[in-house]
């Protein structure tokens, strides 16, 4: 239900915050400002400075469970690259963990 919730924006999207679901695999399960990447494996995708930033929000919530990432990405509200911070949580219990992302 949060999936198809977290995938119909709405309050999930608001300028440039929004919140991604993904399978520890890397695979999106939902994400509040792009419609075409649920589905989709971002295991390999990097940010504009090169990180690998699915891995290390993966690596990350493996270890200690949360945390934030800094990243260089796409701002929905600009259209530019911009700075920003991921903070990831693991669903507990599942393969699974929440980010939002705030630019900068």
């Amino acid at each position: 239900k949060a999936v198809k919730d977290f995938n119909a924006g709405g309050k999930w999207k608001k300028g440039g915050l929004y919140i991604v679901a993904v399978q520890l695999d890397g695979t999106m399960l939902a994400h509040s400002a792009n419609d075409k990447l649920p589905g989709k494996n971002m295991f390999e995708a990097k940010d504009a400075g090169g990180k690998p930033f699915v891995q290390e929000a993966i690596k990350l919530v493996k270890g200690s469970g949360s945390g934030a990432i800094d990243m260089r990405w796409g701002n929905p509200v600009t259209k530019q690259i911009a700075d920003a911070t991921m903070f990831v949580r693991r669903v507990p219990g599942q393969d699974v963990y929440l980010g939002s992302v705030v630019f900068k």
